[in-house]
Protein backbone atom coordinates (compact mmCIF):
# COMPACT_ATOMS: atom_id res chain seq x y z
CA UNK A 1 0.00 0.00 0.00
CA UNK A 2 2.93 2.38 0.54
CA UNK A 3 3.68 2.20 -3.17
CA UNK A 4 0.06 3.05 -3.99
CA UNK A 5 0.07 6.09 -1.70
CA UNK A 6 3.34 7.33 -3.26
CA UNK A 7 1.79 7.07 -6.73
CA UNK A 8 -1.29 8.95 -5.49
CA UNK A 9 0.83 11.84 -4.20
CA UNK A 10 2.90 11.98 -7.40
CA UNK A 11 -0.13 11.93 -9.70
CA UNK A 12 -1.93 14.59 -7.68
CA UNK A 13 1.07 16.94 -7.90
CA UNK A 14 1.49 16.34 -11.64
CA UNK A 15 -2.22 16.78 -12.33
CA UNK A 16 -2.51 19.98 -10.32
CA UNK A 17 0.51 21.49 -12.07
CA UNK A 18 -0.62 20.48 -15.53
CA UNK A 19 -4.18 21.67 -15.10
CA UNK A 20 -3.17 24.98 -13.54
CA UNK A 21 -0.99 25.72 -16.58
CA UNK A 22 -3.55 24.57 -19.11
CA UNK A 23 -6.42 26.47 -17.54
CA UNK A 24 -4.74 29.83 -18.17
CA UNK A 25 -5.86 29.61 -21.80
CA UNK A 26 -8.15 26.80 -22.89
CA UNK A 27 -7.54 26.16 -26.58
CA UNK A 28 -9.41 24.00 -29.04
CA UNK A 29 -7.88 20.58 -29.57
CA UNK A 30 -6.34 20.25 -33.09
CA UNK A 31 -7.73 16.70 -33.24
CA UNK A 32 -11.25 18.05 -33.76
CA UNK A 33 -10.68 21.18 -35.84
CA UNK A 34 -11.41 19.35 -39.09
CA UNK A 35 -14.28 17.28 -37.74
CA UNK A 36 -12.54 13.89 -37.91
CA UNK A 37 -15.24 12.35 -35.71
CA UNK A 38 -18.98 12.67 -36.24
CA UNK A 39 -21.43 11.09 -33.76
CA UNK A 40 -23.44 11.30 -30.51
CA UNK A 41 -22.72 14.45 -28.52
CA UNK A 42 -20.98 14.30 -25.16
CA UNK A 43 -19.41 10.90 -25.80
CA UNK A 44 -15.83 10.31 -24.70
CA UNK A 45 -12.89 7.90 -24.66
CA UNK A 46 -11.27 7.42 -21.25
CA UNK A 47 -7.73 6.11 -20.85
CA UNK A 48 -6.28 5.47 -17.40
CA UNK A 49 -3.16 4.04 -15.78
CA UNK A 50 -2.48 3.54 -12.12
CA UNK A 51 -1.32 1.40 -9.26
CA UNK A 52 -3.32 -1.11 -7.28
CA UNK A 53 -2.91 -3.26 -4.22
CA UNK A 54 -4.44 -6.73 -4.28
CA UNK A 55 -6.36 -7.91 -1.23
CA UNK A 56 -6.11 -11.72 -1.04
CA UNK A 57 -8.38 -13.48 1.46
CA UNK A 58 -9.84 -16.90 2.24
CA UNK A 59 -6.93 -18.71 0.55
CA UNK A 60 -7.37 -22.46 1.06
CA UNK A 61 -7.15 -25.96 -0.37
CA UNK A 62 -8.53 -29.39 0.51
CA UNK A 63 -5.65 -31.90 0.21
CA UNK A 64 -6.09 -35.40 -1.27
CA UNK A 65 -6.85 -36.85 2.18
CA UNK A 66 -9.65 -34.37 3.00
CA UNK A 67 -13.30 -35.51 3.12
CA UNK A 68 -14.78 -37.43 1.44
CA UNK A 69 -11.47 -39.24 0.79
CA UNK A 70 -10.25 -39.12 4.40
CA UNK A 71 -10.05 -37.05 7.55
CA UNK A 72 -7.30 -34.53 6.68
CA UNK A 73 -8.29 -30.90 7.42
CA UNK A 74 -8.87 -28.07 4.96
CA UNK A 75 -5.79 -25.82 5.06
CA UNK A 76 -6.06 -22.01 5.01
CA UNK A 77 -3.16 -19.74 4.01
CA UNK A 78 -1.85 -16.29 4.91
CA UNK A 79 -1.20 -15.10 1.36
CA UNK A 80 0.76 -12.04 0.23
CA UNK A 81 -1.02 -8.93 -1.06
CA UNK A 82 1.26 -7.36 -3.71
CA UNK A 83 1.01 -4.01 -5.47
CA UNK A 84 0.34 -4.16 -9.19
CA UNK A 85 -0.03 -2.02 -12.31
CA UNK A 86 -3.54 -1.29 -13.63
CA UNK A 87 -4.70 -0.01 -17.01
CA UNK A 88 -8.19 0.99 -18.24
CA UNK A 89 -9.82 1.84 -21.55
CA UNK A 90 -13.46 2.97 -21.56
CA UNK A 91 -16.13 4.45 -23.82
CA UNK A 92 -18.78 6.62 -22.18
CA UNK A 93 -21.19 9.48 -22.59
CA UNK A 94 -23.43 11.81 -20.64
CA UNK A 95 -26.84 10.18 -20.23
CA UNK A 96 -28.63 12.87 -18.21
CA UNK A 97 -27.87 15.93 -16.12
CA UNK A 98 -24.83 15.26 -13.88
CA UNK A 99 -24.77 11.58 -14.84
CA UNK A 100 -22.46 9.61 -17.15
CA UNK A 101 -22.43 5.97 -18.19
CA UNK A 102 -19.57 3.96 -19.66
CA UNK A 103 -18.29 0.51 -20.56
CA UNK A 104 -14.77 -0.03 -19.19
CA UNK A 105 -12.15 -2.74 -19.63
CA UNK A 106 -9.59 -2.82 -16.79
CA UNK A 107 -6.53 -5.07 -16.64
CA UNK A 108 -4.71 -5.89 -13.40
CA UNK A 109 -1.11 -6.91 -14.03
CA UNK A 110 0.30 -10.31 -13.07
CA UNK A 111 1.92 -10.61 -9.64
CA UNK A 112 3.37 -13.38 -7.45
CA UNK A 113 1.16 -14.68 -4.63
CA UNK A 114 2.56 -16.90 -1.87
CA UNK A 115 2.26 -17.66 1.81
CA UNK A 116 2.43 -20.21 4.63
CA UNK A 117 -0.46 -22.08 6.18
CA UNK A 118 -2.37 -20.11 8.80
CA UNK A 119 -4.93 -22.49 10.32
CA UNK A 120 -6.96 -25.58 9.49
CA UNK A 121 -10.58 -26.69 9.72
CA UNK A 122 -10.91 -28.79 11.81
CA UNK A 123 -8.02 -27.54 13.92
CA UNK A 124 -4.74 -29.44 13.51
CA UNK A 125 -1.24 -28.78 14.85
CA UNK A 126 0.55 -29.35 11.56
CA UNK A 127 2.98 -28.56 10.09
CA UNK A 128 1.07 -28.08 6.88
CA UNK A 129 1.82 -26.88 3.37
CA UNK A 130 2.73 -23.45 2.05
CA UNK A 131 1.76 -22.40 -1.48
CA UNK A 132 2.90 -20.10 -4.29
CA UNK A 133 1.38 -19.03 -7.60
CA UNK A 134 0.77 -15.98 -9.84
CA UNK A 135 -2.41 -14.01 -10.42
CA UNK A 136 -3.81 -11.52 -12.92
CA UNK A 137 -7.29 -10.32 -13.79
CA UNK A 138 -9.26 -8.48 -16.47
CA UNK A 139 -12.63 -6.90 -15.63
CA UNK A 140 -15.35 -5.69 -18.01
CA UNK A 141 -17.55 -3.21 -16.16
CA UNK A 142 -20.67 -1.12 -16.80
CA UNK A 143 -20.05 2.06 -14.78
CA UNK A 144 -22.27 4.94 -13.72
CA UNK A 145 -20.77 8.29 -12.63
CA UNK A 146 -22.57 11.08 -10.78
CA UNK A 147 -20.90 14.47 -11.17
CA UNK A 148 -21.13 16.61 -8.04
CA UNK A 149 -21.30 20.43 -8.22
CA UNK A 150 -18.11 22.03 -9.45
CA UNK A 151 -15.73 23.65 -6.99
CA UNK A 152 -13.33 26.55 -7.48
CA UNK A 153 -13.47 29.78 -9.45
CA UNK A 154 -12.61 30.99 -12.89
CA UNK A 155 -10.87 28.60 -15.22
CA UNK A 156 -9.57 26.37 -12.43
CA UNK A 157 -12.72 24.41 -11.62
CA UNK A 158 -12.71 20.92 -10.17
CA UNK A 159 -15.49 18.45 -10.98
CA UNK A 160 -15.71 15.83 -8.19
CA UNK A 161 -17.72 12.67 -8.80
CA UNK A 162 -18.70 9.33 -7.33
CA UNK A 163 -19.07 6.10 -9.30
CA UNK A 164 -20.26 2.52 -9.13
CA UNK A 165 -19.94 -0.37 -11.54
CA UNK A 166 -21.07 -3.95 -12.11
CA UNK A 167 -19.54 -6.53 -14.41
CA UNK A 168 -17.51 -9.67 -14.80
CA UNK A 169 -13.87 -10.46 -14.00
CA UNK A 170 -11.73 -13.10 -15.67
CA UNK A 171 -9.35 -14.25 -12.95
CA UNK A 172 -6.26 -16.17 -14.04
CA UNK A 173 -4.26 -18.18 -11.51
CA UNK A 174 -0.93 -19.43 -12.83
CA UNK A 175 0.54 -22.86 -12.11
CA UNK A 176 0.55 -23.29 -8.34
CA UNK A 177 2.91 -25.15 -6.05
CA UNK A 178 2.32 -26.92 -2.75
CA UNK A 179 5.41 -27.11 -0.52
CA UNK A 180 5.55 -29.37 2.55
CA UNK A 181 8.95 -30.71 3.59
CA UNK A 182 7.32 -33.31 5.88
CA UNK A 183 5.75 -35.11 2.90
CA UNK A 184 7.39 -37.84 0.78
CA UNK A 185 6.97 -35.45 -2.17
CA UNK A 186 7.94 -32.08 -0.63
CA UNK A 187 6.99 -30.08 -3.73
CA UNK A 188 4.07 -30.70 -6.06
CA UNK A 189 3.07 -28.32 -8.84
CA UNK A 190 -0.42 -28.18 -10.34
CA UNK A 191 -1.79 -26.52 -13.44
CA UNK A 192 -3.34 -23.07 -13.21
CA UNK A 193 -6.77 -22.10 -14.44
CA UNK A 194 -8.92 -19.11 -15.48
CA UNK A 195 -12.43 -18.57 -14.18
CA UNK A 196 -15.01 -15.80 -14.50
CA UNK A 197 -16.85 -14.27 -11.57
CA UNK A 198 -19.18 -11.38 -10.73
CA UNK A 199 -17.32 -8.12 -10.06
CA UNK A 200 -18.26 -4.70 -8.76
CA UNK A 201 -16.50 -1.38 -8.20
CA UNK A 202 -17.04 1.75 -6.11
CA UNK A 203 -15.03 4.92 -6.40
CA UNK A 204 -14.55 8.66 -6.03
CA UNK A 205 -12.59 11.05 -8.17
CA UNK A 206 -12.18 14.51 -9.61
CA UNK A 207 -11.75 15.93 -13.09
CA UNK A 208 -10.03 19.08 -14.37
CA UNK A 209 -10.91 20.56 -17.77
CA UNK A 210 -7.66 21.27 -19.63
CA UNK A 211 -8.87 21.86 -23.20
CA UNK A 212 -11.96 22.34 -25.31
CA UNK A 213 -13.19 21.11 -28.68
CA UNK A 214 -16.40 21.26 -30.68
CA UNK A 215 -17.25 17.81 -29.26
CA UNK A 216 -16.72 18.82 -25.63
CA UNK A 217 -14.06 19.34 -22.96
CA UNK A 218 -10.81 17.40 -22.58
CA UNK A 219 -10.59 16.33 -18.95
CA UNK A 220 -7.85 14.97 -16.71
CA UNK A 221 -8.94 12.57 -13.96
CA UNK A 222 -7.63 11.33 -10.63
CA UNK A 223 -9.69 8.47 -9.25
CA UNK A 224 -9.72 5.98 -6.38
CA UNK A 225 -11.63 2.72 -6.91
CA UNK A 226 -12.32 -0.36 -4.84
CA UNK A 227 -12.80 -3.51 -6.92
CA UNK A 228 -14.22 -6.83 -5.75
CA UNK A 229 -13.07 -9.30 -8.41
CA UNK A 230 -14.63 -12.45 -6.99
CA UNK A 231 -12.48 -15.57 -6.59
CA UNK A 232 -9.64 -17.35 -8.38
CA UNK A 233 -9.14 -21.11 -8.47
CA UNK A 234 -6.41 -23.37 -9.78
CA UNK A 235 -6.62 -26.78 -11.40
CA UNK A 236 -6.13 -30.23 -9.82
CA UNK A 237 -4.01 -31.43 -12.76
CA UNK A 238 -0.52 -32.45 -11.56
CA UNK A 239 2.41 -31.03 -13.54
CA UNK A 240 5.35 -32.22 -11.42
CA UNK A 241 6.14 -33.84 -8.08
CA UNK A 242 4.66 -37.27 -8.71
CA UNK A 243 1.33 -38.52 -9.98
CA UNK A 244 -0.32 -39.08 -6.60
CA UNK A 245 -3.88 -38.32 -5.69
CA UNK A 246 -5.32 -34.99 -6.82
CA UNK A 247 -6.53 -32.52 -4.19
CA UNK A 248 -10.20 -32.65 -3.26
CA UNK A 249 -10.27 -28.88 -3.91
CA UNK A 250 -7.33 -27.04 -5.50
CA UNK A 251 -5.95 -23.73 -4.24
CA UNK A 252 -8.50 -20.90 -4.30
CA UNK A 253 -8.75 -17.38 -2.88
CA UNK A 254 -10.92 -14.25 -3.02
CA UNK A 255 -9.55 -11.08 -4.61
CA UNK A 256 -10.14 -7.36 -4.11
CA UNK A 257 -8.06 -4.40 -5.25
CA UNK A 258 -7.62 -0.78 -4.17
CA UNK A 259 -6.66 1.27 -7.24
CA UNK A 260 -5.48 4.86 -7.62
CA UNK A 261 -5.34 5.96 -11.25
CA UNK A 262 -4.58 8.93 -13.46
CA UNK A 263 -6.43 9.32 -16.73
CA UNK A 264 -7.76 11.51 -19.51
CA UNK A 265 -11.22 11.81 -21.04
CA UNK A 266 -11.10 12.72 -24.73
CA UNK A 267 -14.40 13.82 -26.32
CA UNK A 268 -15.73 11.88 -29.29
CA UNK A 269 -18.30 13.00 -31.79
CA UNK A 270 -19.25 9.90 -33.73
CA UNK A 271 -22.41 11.42 -35.24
Amino acid sequence: MRFVFKVCILLTVVLAGTSATAQRALKPSPLYQNGWFQGPPEAYLRLGVGAGSFGISDGKWAPPGAPPNGSDPIVFFDLSEPDNAVGTIAIGRKVRQNMRGEIALTHFGREDISGPWSYTVPSSLGPHASVSTTFQSTALMANVFYDLPKMGRGDFRVQPYIMGGLGVAWNKMGDWTRINTDKPQPTRTFEGDTNSDFAFALGVGAGWTVGKSKAGPITLDVMYQFFDLGSAKGSSTVLSGGQGDAPVDPLSFDVTSHVISFGVRIPLNLR
